[in-house]
């Protein structure tokens, strides 16, 4: 674990020196996400999901996109999860000589662990995504856009206190025409949550983006607000 953080301190410390450098061109947004998302619990194991999530950029004055997301859920054993994900998202494209809307599916398939270290509570994942243009195929020049992410989360438990602080960073490495390009972008988010209790849960998280290993490399701030409701049917 300690590791990894290092990992993430030492690459924001180079996207620093480089900027500094003025080797290349850094670009600035702030962005807005707001989501809704409902959980179904067939079983102990078994939870289906459905999210509605819009983002805003240009300094959350513009809509980026906005997708649909299906889940499902299985819990393997102990602490160890699989996820499916199907996401249809409708791109704003508000640049160049056409524009409009683009549309895009996504799959994901995380496998994930969970563990306690008191008073932390940890959760590791490891995601894989493949994106592709809907309604073209490999023949009209779509190619899928695969990456492969890992993410660690921590959740710091304090007694009486209901917004506990969560902390989390991920790394990932995108792959283009197969060729693996190597870690290109790093994330890292802190936030917390408040318990509805019967009325579900909301969140509010500060999250910081920024590419890496290209001459324009985009640095992203955002803020984005969550509400989730889970309903148990077992």
């Amino acid at each position: 674990m300690t590791k990894v953080w290092k990992l993430f301190l030492l690459l924001m410390a180079f996207g620093g020196l480089k900027a500094q450098d003025g080797s290349y061109v850094e670009v600035r947004d702030f962005e807005t996400w707001t989501s809704a998302e409902f959980n179904l619990k067939l079983s102990k194991k078994l939870t289906l999901g459905l999210q509605q999530q819009i983002r805003l950029d240009n300094n959350s004055s513009e809509l980026k996109n906005t997708f649909t997301q299906a889940s499902a859920s299985y819990s393997l054993f102990k602490n160890f999860k699989l996820e499916y994900g199907l996401r249809y998202i409708a791109i704003n494209d508000n640049s160049g000589n056409v524009q409009g809307y683009n549309y895009d599916f996504r799959h994901h398939f995380d496998l994930s662990y969970k563990h306690k270290l008191k008073p932390l509570r940890l959760n590791h994942r490891l995601r894989y995504t493949t994106r592709n243009e809907a309604g073209l195929s490999s023949e009209e020049g779509d190619m899928a856009r695969q990456t492969l992410r890992y993410r660690m989360k921590i959740d710091y438990n304090i007694k009486k206190w209901k917004l506990d602080p969560i902390l989390s960073g991920e790394l990932f490495n995108r792959f283009e025409n197969g060729i693996n390009e190597g870690i290109s972008d790093y994330r890292i988010t802190f936030g917390t949550e408040y318990n509805l209790k019967k009325a579900g849960k909301i969140g509010i998280y500060y999250r910081y983006q920024k590419e890496l290993n290209t001459s324009y490399p985009m640095e992203i701030h955002l803020i984005r607000l969550k509400y989730s409701f889970t309903l148990k049917n077992y």
